[in-house]
């Protein structure tokens, strides 16, 4: 005979409870796994994006000539990926400056851009001409060479 008093062990309930709670909790960890990879993608492809950007705009910035005014897309390998890369050149307000925006989409998806930089650049210095030529001319707060005297 056994006596119910002695007996050692879990109930049923107990069982039950306890299985709840650790698959509760296994779909919580399953969640999170999911958003981290999700997110590590994310941020995969905007890093990649940011350099191809910045790329295409140290590209243009050393260029011998000044960007012409308009709207040019073309496709590039970069991380055995296919990107496009969306540059758009307009005046600025002040004259001596352009205006860039580059965007970079992925191939398969030309509606949502990953990345977007903008910046302003000078026209190139002409031939003959020393980058630093124009240090000689300065004029600061009333004081300099390219200062004139009265």
């Amino acid at each position: 005979m056994i006596n119910k008093n002695n007996s050692k062990g879990f109930t049923l309930i107990e069982t039950m409870v306890s299985l709840i709670i650790v698959g509760l909790a296994m779909m919580a960890i399953n969640t999170q796994m999911n958003r981290f990879f999700i997110n590590s993608s994310y941020l995969e492809k905007k890093v990649l994006a940011s350099w191809i950007a910045s790329n295409s705009m140290a590209e243009l910035t050393s260029s011998n000539t000044w960007p012409a005014i308009g709207v040019r897309t073309n496709e590039i390998e970069f991380s055995n990926r296919l990107w496009i890369i969306e540059t758009e050149v307009s005046n600025s307000q002040i004259d001596q400056l352009r205006r860039i925006d580059i965007s970079i989409y992925e191939i398969d998806d030309r509606d949502k851009s990953i990345h977007v930089l903008t910046s302003l650049i000078e026209p190139p210095i002409p031939l003959g001409v020393s980058e630093y030529s124009w240090l000689s001319n300065y004029c600061i707060a009333g004081s300099g060479p390219g200062c004139s005297t009265r």
